[in-house]
């Protein structure tokens, strides 16, 4: 079997394009979700793959949480 080059196995796992994400999950946040995303080139909301963990295990729950320390230490430092 050949083995696929590290970029043809992201092209295969990440789409880019813009139709491909909804927000149907968000609720009431889903415009404001959808403009920052529009804003963002589908940055500001895009996170990284965890499988087989998703983001409601354990698992993908304590990486998820690391954004509150990085968002604690950046106010911090915004601060000084």
């Amino acid at each position: 079997k050949k083995r696929k080059s590290f970029q043809d196995d992201l092209q295969e796992k990440i789409s880019f394009e813009p139709d491909d994400r909804t927000y149907d999950n968000m609720g009431l946040l889903a415009p404001l979700a959808t403009k920052l995303d529009e804003a963002t080139g589908e940055w500001a909301l895009s996170y990284a793959d965890l499988s087989p963990a998703t983001p409601t295990t354990p698992a993908g729950i304590s990486f998820l949480l690391t954004n509150i320390c990085y968002a604690f230490v950046g106010i911090k430092l915004g601060i000084q």
